[in-house]
């Protein structure tokens, strides 16, 4: 079946056209007429005039009989009345409706506005520290609004309703400095709509993507190529000027700070800074390179702060300037009875000064000698005595050293022979020289001692008999033997002698509060001889008589060696029975204890040997 308006092809049982809609009028057979149904000669029937004019014959009677047929054509029955179409009035109908209701919708939607089309960004500055800033365009935005709210452009900016509608929208950069040309910056659009409702206006849009362009180059300038740094004085109290001779209208010799302007040496580190505006230099188009610098002290005249950095050619030099001062010393000071023989040199000591000290000298360099002095009378024990020559402000300049004049002997000694004193310059003790060169110093000097004057920094204090050494107790009786003999030969007259010298033994005084400030008082070792003293005239009857020597602070060194501080004449005296004749030393054993022990008892602990012990203990 086909459809009678469009021609489509509609479906058996179908009542409307699928393409059109056109409804499908009923089919009533009974009432098919010539020409307004199906063509009988395309159903294969015959029409009736073939009907009429074929064979004759008989005619079978119409199906469920009634009239016998008739040849003559009979008037058909009237088709009825097709009915009138109402639906598709009603469709229209619906559509009109439909219609006016959407544009009525439409009518009072709000305007929607996309802000995405009317925001715009500005670069500001330069490459790599550009600035981005956004804003909604006036000249696009504007006439928007105006439109919409069918005003002028200039009522919309007067009357207040720009600043309504704007108010209600923020705009937010991801990025606004430090820009570089190629840099995306994106902006975030937000609003509240409900805020302009009033307006019939509706804000669309989210975000909008821009990317930096335009950005101009900022001028490089390195502030320290025109920067001239000199150091002058002469270390460690160095010193450093500067010059700025750039033209720079931005930089001036003013604005350059250093961490440490005086004090320097060589080899110091300073660094210098610029103090500038850096936001304000962008503004004005230009950047340093460098804002700090580092620059290393050079050049200075320089005191010596370690005996290392003393060249072998001074070291000689100043061994035999040494010999040279200590020779003509004992040449004007000594009388004609002393000597000094067998000068060897003893080693160093260096002195540089301690950060937070009073150090009055840059350095100091103490070259020691050690030299065996003697009188010809034996007006006092043959010493060796240790010259240190003093050398200050060692000064290395142009490869070359030098010091300051006036060398000079330090330190001074008694030579003690019982009655009255020899005096020299320079310390019948090395570790005495080395408390007083080092030690007494350490507050303001760091000290430095070598070759092998370094033994005197370290020792141990006799606090025993047991801690004296055989061999070392040999030297000790020895020493006093000879002290002893001496002084026999240089008192007594030609008629007086003393025979059969012989050890009685050793007292050892150890005092009960230890100090190294006056180590000599620390301890006593009393060496005690005897001797039968005669006359050949008989001024006197023959007697015992006790020689007493005395040593004072004893200490054993690191390898083995000892060394004291101070010794004695021979100890005490008397008078020898009925006669006018004197000695040093003791008739009377147990006088000679208290004198020289009991006596000490309060400051002193005590200990006496074997052969002492028969007069007290």
């Amino acid at each position: 079946m086909f459809c009678k308006k469009c021609g489509a092809e509609i479906v058996d049982g179908g009542k409307f056209c699928p393409k059109c809609g056109e409804p499908v009028a009923p089919v009533n057979p009974e009432s098919v007429m010539p020409g307004n149904g199906p063509d009988p000669a395309a159903a294969g029937q015959a029409g009736p005039q073939q009907a009429a004019t074929g064979d004759v014959g008989s005619v079978p009677p119409a199906s469920g009989g009634g009239e016998p047929y008739s040849a003559e054509p009979q008037q058909a029955a009237p088709a009825p009345a097709p009915k009138k179409k109402m639906w598709p009035w009603i469709l229209a109908a619906c559509v009109v409706v439909a219609a006016i209701v959407a544009i009525v919708i439409l009518v009072n939607q709000p305007k929607k506005v996309n802000l995405e089309e009317h925001v715009r960004v500005d670069f500001t500055g330069y490459n790599t520290v550009g600035n981005a800033s956004v804003y909604l365009d006036t000249e696009t935005l504007v006439p928007v609004f105006a439109e919409i709210l069918e005003e002028s452009e200039d009522r919309v900016l007067e009357s207040g309703d720009w600043e309504d509608l704007t108010s209600v929208v923020e705009l937010t950069l991801d990025k606004e400095s430090g820009l570089s040309n190629g840099d995306q910056v994106t902006v975030t659009i937000t609003y509240d709509n409900e805020e302009i409702e009033d307006y019939d206006i509706q804000f669309t849009g989210e975000t909008a993507t821009y990317t930096v362009e335009g950005l101009g180059d900022l001028e490089e300038i390195d502030p320290f190529a025109d920067l001239e740094v000199s150091f002058t004085g002469i270390a460690p109290d160095g010193r450093v000027e500067w010059v700025y001779n750039g033209e720079s209208p931005y930089i001036s010799g003013t604005d350059f700070q250093c961490d440490q302007t005086s004090g320097l040496r060589n080899g110091d580190v300073v660094t210098f800074s610029l103090d500038y505006d850096e936001a304000a230099a962008i503004n004005q188009g230009y950047r340093l390179t460098q804002t700090t610098r580092e620059y290393t002290v050079e050049g200075l005249d320089e005191y010596v702060d370690s005996y290392e950095d003393l060249t072998e050619d001074f070291l000689t030099a100043a061994r035999t300037e040494s010999e040279d001062v200590i020779n003509a010393y004992i040449a004007q000071n000594y009388s004609t009875e002393s000597a000094m023989s067998d000068l060897t040199y003893a080693g160093y000591v260096f002195l540089t000064p301690k950060e937070g000290g009073n150090a009055r000298n840059y350095n100091v360099l103490y070259m020691i000698y050690g030299g065996t002095v003697s009188h010809s009378t034996n007006g006092f024990p043959t010493t060796v005595v240790y010259y240190p020559v003093r050398f200050v402000n060692i000064l290395s300049s142009g490869g070359a050293l030098t010091y300051d004049e006036g060398l000079d002997i330090v330190g001074n000694s008694t030579l003690e022979d019982g009655s009255w004193g020899f005096y020299t310059n320079g310390y019948a003790n090395p570790i005495t020289a080395y408390a007083e060169l080092v030690t007494a110093n350490v507050d303001d000097y760091n000290g430095q001692a070598g070759d092998g004057f370094e033994q005197y920094a370290s020792y141990t204090p006799i606090a025993a008999l047991a801690d004296i050494s055989e061999a070392n107790m040999q030297t000790l009786t020895t020493r006093a033997q000879d002290i002893i003999s001496a002084y026999v030969a240089g008192s007594y007259n030609t008629d007086s002698h003393a025979s059969e010298l012989t050890l009685v033994g050793e007292y050892l005084l150890v005092s009960k509060a230890q100090g190294t400030d006056n180590f000599k008082e620390n301890n006593h070792l009393i060496v005690v001889f005897s001797a039968t003293v005669t006359n050949d005239a008989n001024r006197f009857a023959a007697a015992t008589v006790y020689f007493p020597v005395q040593f004072d602070g004893l200490v054993n060194l690191p390898d083995g060696r000892f060394q004291y501080t101070a010794e004695s004449d021979v100890l005490g005296s008397f008078n020898f029975p009925d006669s006018t004749y004197f000695s040093n030393g003791y008739l009377d054993g147990a006088q000679m204890f208290s004198d020289l022990v009991t006596a000490n008892r309060t400051d002193y602990n005590y200990e006496v040997s074997e052969g002492l012990k028969a007069f007290g203990e």
